[in-house]
């Protein structure tokens, strides 16, 4: 399971036991989080994205202000339909990403 937290990190946890099995030291605030295949992607409250190598626990790419930040929150939400995946953000506006 995967978890964004307001400390500039994700946390992958065991589910079985609830522990934290690594720790993803990002660059901003993280909104939200989504796993899938390899990959995770990262939305933080600075508006950017990030993915990562799930399997070495690297970054990948990084894109900058992919949505305004207002309010102190950037992106606010991911999904993920084949191989689209769609933001949205305190912005107003959902973006799609192939």
């Amino acid at each position: 399971m995967l978890a964004g937290c307001e400390d500039n990190s994700v946390r992958i946890f065991e589910l079985n036991s609830g522990k934290v099995i690594k720790k993803l030291e990002t660059e901003a605030s993280v909104g939200c989080v989504l796993g899938w295949e390899d990959t995770i992607v990262v939305g933080d409250h600075n508006g950017g994205l990030s993915n990562w190598d799930s399997r070495m626990f690297r970054i990948i790419d990084r894109h900058e202000s992919i949505h305004y930040s207002k309010y102190d929150n950037g992106v606010t939400c991911m999904g993920r339909l084949g191989e689209w995946l769609l933001t949205s953000g305190a912005d107003g506006i959902v973006k799609i990403f192939r």
